[in-house]
């Protein structure tokens, strides 16, 4: 199905060739969820609830701008060449905005669990560890350029 839908867009839209991967999202054995269609669910919906003061506007934009430069590190590397792959506390964050959404969508109390209380904590978890991931996404992309004092020594030599 995801072949069909890939070869739909890039018939229909050529200047899409090559890019089933980042539209689709690739499905492996283990993980099914499209990267980016997840993150515009997520953020979408968080934006919504900032705007029904179900959620704090300051953490919401703390999570959006981490994913734009995250998104943006990733693209440069890639067209650079380089790979950062997604990390395990990338998926964490994604897991732990998931479970606050869902709580913060309930809002009230429900079979005694304090669902706005529990989703704001884990927005919050959500957020600390978008902070702690994004800066190892950076870290990741930053040990992969080249030394400069290398570079200057070789390019002095010669």
């Amino acid at each position: 199905m995801e072949e069909h839908v890939v070869t739909v867009v890039e018939n229909r839209f050529p200047v899409c060739k090559g890019s089933g991967p980042l539209i689709i999202g690739t499905f492996h054995d283990d993980v099914d969820i499209d990267p980016i269609a997840d993150k515009i669910l997520i953020m979408s919906l968080l934006i919504v609830l900032v705007g029904l003061s179900r959620a704090p506007d300051y953490l919401v934009a703390i999570l959006i701008t981490r994913e734009f430069a995250i998104t943006g590190l990733r693209a440069v590397a890639a067209a650079e060449g380089r790979v950062i792959a997604a990390s395990t506390g990338g998926k964490y964050k994604t897991i732990s905005q998931m479970l606050a959404v869902g709580f913060l969508i309930i809002h009230y109390p429900t079979l005694g669990i304090p669902t706005h209380e529990t989703g704001i904590v884990l927005l919050w978890l959500a957020t600390g560890i978008s902070i702690w991931s994004g800066f190892h996404y950076f870290r990741a992309y930053y040990s992969t350029l080249p030394d400069p004092s290398s570079e200057s020594t070789n390019s002095a030599g010669q």
